[in-house]
């Protein structure tokens, strides 16, 4: 799972297909999270730290093949800058991402239930705890998705990125739930 997130990482900010620096963080962040919360017991500082280092590994081999790329991208401009010129492009990305949100107010919605839905997958909350305490794997994929769904919001400068994951963590939390209660019932 680990690998396949980062090959989709490296796909996504690789220059000619994606160069989506924000898509591929995502989704660098994805497999960091994947792993640790696959692999490692618990969750912690250390962990957490793990799951950061693969996303920071993964950002810093798409800005070095965007650097060394023949054909300019718009990341190779950033690229091409000091580390606070990075950070300040992140920083406007974001400044963006929220006007674009605040233009649809109702979109807020999903950034506010990206937290909820994260708390009731990490602890197995209301009609959702059975599975997720039956089946680990679906529980670290929904606290996964939860958390790339919020880093995200965080680093793309649209609100789709964090409405397709609520879509799909919804969908991950609320089947499950219905399939149970269907066939039990």
């Amino acid at each position: 799972g680990m690998l396949l997130l980062a090959a989709a990482g490296l796909l996504a900010g690789l220059p000619g297909f994606g160069a989506d620096l924000g898509t591929s963080f995502t989704l660098f962040a994805a497999a960091g999270l994947w792993y640790v919360l696959r692999v490692k017991e618990g969750f912690g500082l250390r962990e957490a730290a793990t799951a950061v280092a693969v996303a920071l590994v993964g950002l810093a081999a798409i800005l070095l093949i965007h650097r060394f790329s023949p054909e300019p991208t718009h990341v190779t401009g950033v690229v091409d800058d000091s580390p606070g010129d990075i950070i300040a492009t992140f920083g406007r990305r974001l400044a963006l991402n929220v006007r674009n949100t605040s233009a649809i107010p109702v979109a807020w919605l999903i950034v506010a239930l990206l937290p909820v839905w994260l708390a009731v997958a990490w602890k197995r909350l209301g009609p959702f705890g059975p599975v997720l305490r039956r089946d680990p794997a679906w529980r670290a994929a929904t606290i996964g998705l939860a958390l790339a769904a919020i880093i995200g919001f965080l680093v793309n400068d649209s609100i789709g990125v964090a409405g397709l994951g609520f879509t799909y963590l919804s969908a991950a939390l609320i089947y499950p739930a219905l399939r149970e209660r269907w066939t039990s019932g």
